[in-house]
């Protein structure tokens, strides 16, 4: 489930250290937007600091794919959703 939250923390630029399923939906828009990554609840505790020092400090530098990022946009999910609102109702 991608929460609107994920693409709030996205847009801010900084890096997203995020929880949960390595292979998850998040983790992947984590990875093409090149905005941060997931470690699994599994992982040890040393695992996930050494992943959060990566990032603490900025140390490691994030470059924000925007033409990825801007594809989650509301704007864009809207128009999206208008354009298979409209192919169904065509073809209806």
């Amino acid at each position: 489930i991608l929460t609107g939250k994920l693409f709030e923390y996205i847009a801010s630029g900084t890096p997203v250290l995020g929880i949960g399923p390595k292979d998850g939906d998040a983790a992947r828009v984590l990875k093409d937007t090149q905005s941060g990554e997931m470690v699994d609840f599994s992982d040890s505790y040393e695992s996930i600091i050494m992943t959060f020092g990566k990032y603490y400090h900025f140390a490691k530098v994030i470059n924000n794919s925007w033409s990825c990022v801007r594809a989650f946009s509301r704007n864009e999910l809207a128009k999206k959703m208008c354009s298979i609102f409209d192919k169904e109702y065509i073809e209806a």
